[in-house]
């Protein structure tokens, strides 16, 4: 199961439509896997706990539930800023 955060979404909401398809199917596909930690990467630093993926130009960041296997989109973003503090 996939779940966003508002900021996930308000950022989706901005993409475009393809992209912001592009986004929804990844997140799906991998909200359909047995262990969603097999794809992407952790990040390294404070955010240790969670992780990113990769679509295109885009990054999704995300914390997995292994526990109820639900995938929380906390923030996407250009390569160039999602890791910024806001």
């Amino acid at each position: 199961m996939v779940e966003y955060s508002e900021r996930a979404l308000r950022a989706l909401r901005k993409t475009e439509r393809v992209t912001h398809e592009r986004i929804v199917d990844h997140l799906h596909n991998l909200g359909e896997l047995d262990n969603p930690r097999s794809r992407g990467h952790g990040i390294s630093g404070p955010k240790s706990a969670l992780r990113r993926y990769r679509v295109g130009i885009w990054r999704i960041i995300c914390s997995v539930d292994d526990g109820r296997l639900v995938i929380l989109a906390l923030d996407l973003g250009h390569r160039s800023t999602v890791y910024r503090a806001r």
